[in-house]
């Protein structure tokens, strides 16, 4: 391979990478990541961890069963090791084997070893590359469990129990011009970038527990009303603070909002805070089962848009 184009292809390959991890929030170690791409466009990203047995017909299935309805045409494929002597080549059999069964015209896998990289269209080429001196990375977590840790509750900042209680009680007070109001308080929230307090997470938080109120949020989402990255990153700072069941609304539309933001690892996450205290409910139960079958969020979107405003906030559920 000419060096000049090699050189090239790994300064490609590293940008392409630092984006996905910069949306993922945290460094990906011993994962399979890969970025699928339809007549050039990007059309899913994924994450897995590695498979323990690189055989497993299991692992092969959930990496590819996602994007089958995506029918891509190329994939770009990261494979982060920590293990320098860890065979890879078990591995890269699985899933050029696995991808040679979908109509996926152009295949590059990239390896990532601590500050080495090495591009499989290149058998003999290793390039060194500092992951640490990235400004792209400065900000994301050291792993998965470190930025999971970020949802979670933290008992030691959570919102007072009589602050939370004073909050459920103007629940009482429902009514058409109640809902309104608080629909209008979280854009207001989100408009002018309030600082948390414990009386707002609690109003929040609260709010988001009348299905109608949710809904009506939820349809503002889906009409293009609402910056879903902004109020993605609003919700999820104030998981931490809010305990047990009271947290699963919440968390549920933050990871919508992350979903419609294209980012499928922040809102897996947030499904994961929802799913320790909840049970049955429905609007996490269908965030999962998309992310899981890699669906889009344009299917959510155009399905909540067959209903009317009106009909989110007064009655008629969107989940």
């Amino acid at each position: 391979m000419d060096i000049n184009q090699h050189e090239k292809d790994i300064q490609e390959s590293v940008s392409n990478f630092e984006q996905i991890v910069e949306r993922f929030g945290f460094w990906p170690q011993d994962s399979v990541i890969a970025r699928w791409l339809k007549a050039g466009e990007e059309i899913y990203v994924q994450r897995m961890d590695l498979p323990s047995d690189p055989q497993g017909d299991q692992w092969l299935g959930g990496f590819l069963n996602p994007i089958r309805l995506h029918e891509p045409t190329s994939v770009e494929i990261w494979i982060t090791t920590a293990d320098q002597r860890r065979d890879s080549k078990t591995l890269l059999d699985l899933i050029y084997g696995g991808i040679n069964q979908l109509d996926v015209q152009s295949i590059d896998i990239v390896q990532i070893n601590s500050e080495r990289i090495k591009l499989g269209s290149c058998t003999g080429c290793i390039s060194t590359h500092s992951w640490n001196s990235s400004p792209q990375l400065q900000g994301i977590a050291t792993s998965r469990s470190a930025l999971a840790h970020e949802f979670a509750y933290q008992p030691e900042i959570g919102i007072s129990k009589a602050i939370s209680e004073d909050a459920g009680r103007n629940l009482q007070q429902e009514s058409a011009t109640w809902r309104e109001g608080e629909v209008t308080f979280l854009h207001q929230c989100l408009a002018d970038h309030k600082l948390l307090t414990d009386s707002l997470i609690a109003r929040v938080s609260r709010a988001f527990t009348v299905i109608r109120v949710r809904d009506a949020f939820l349809w503002d989402l889906a009409a293009g009303k609402v910056d879903s990255e902004s109020a993605a990153a609003f919700f999820s700072e104030m998981l931490p603070h809010v305990p047990g069941k009271l947290a699963v609304p919440l968390a549920t539309v933050a990871g919508t909002c992350w979903w419609v933001a294209g980012n499928g690892a922040k809102a897996n996450m947030c499904v994961e805070r929802a799913d320790a205290s909840s049970t049955g409910y429905a609007l996490k139960s269908l965030l999962q089962a998309a992310l899981s079958a890699g669906l889009p969020p344009q299917f959510w979107t155009e399905s909540v848009l067959e209903l009317t405003r009106s009909e989110c906030l007064h009655g008629g559920k969107v989940a």
